[in-house]
């Protein structure tokens, strides 16, 4: 059943049970707080319709274009390791991923293209030099 009480006096049995020490009568608070209450209704507004804001695509906040991913014996990505946005720190978090995950294949690519490839020792499909950089000499 619901409660018959009027909000004043669900008020006023919440401040008497609560049992506030207080230099003012339980009866002033409870007309204070039913005069803020009769404000703020008068004061609030329909809310209306949401807006949608719109998401600007054209501007890219972050540029990570190169990834350091491991993948597993069949070539299934396993997890990605971390994602840069300068080939200097790329290749920096590269060489510390393979040195710190030898068994597994780890490779730096810049999208889609593979620039590093870090195979694991005997693996039976090694690349000529696992860790030969392109623009390293032979």
């Amino acid at each position: 059943m619901p409660d018959q009480r009027s909000p004043r006096d669900a008020i006023l049995d919440v401040l008497a049970s609560a049992k506030v020490k207080c230099p003012f009568a339980f009866e002033e608070i409870a007309e204070s707080i039913m005069h803020a209450l009769a404000i703020a209704s008068a004061d609030r507004q329909p809310d209306p319709a949401p807006t949608r804001i719109p998401v600007q695509s054209t501007k890219v906040i972050e540029k990570l274009q190169y990834s350091i991913d491991v993948y597993d014996e069949r070539g299934n990505l396993v997890e990605v390791l971390g994602r840069l946005s300068r080939l200097d720190m790329a290749r920096a978090a590269f060489d510390i991923c393979s040195a710190q995950k030898p068994e597994q294949t780890i490779t730096l690519r810049l999208k889609g293209q593979v620039i590093e490839e870090s195979k694991p020792k005997g693996s039976p499909i090694m690349a000529q030099d696992s860790k030969r950089r392109p623009n390293d000499p032979e």
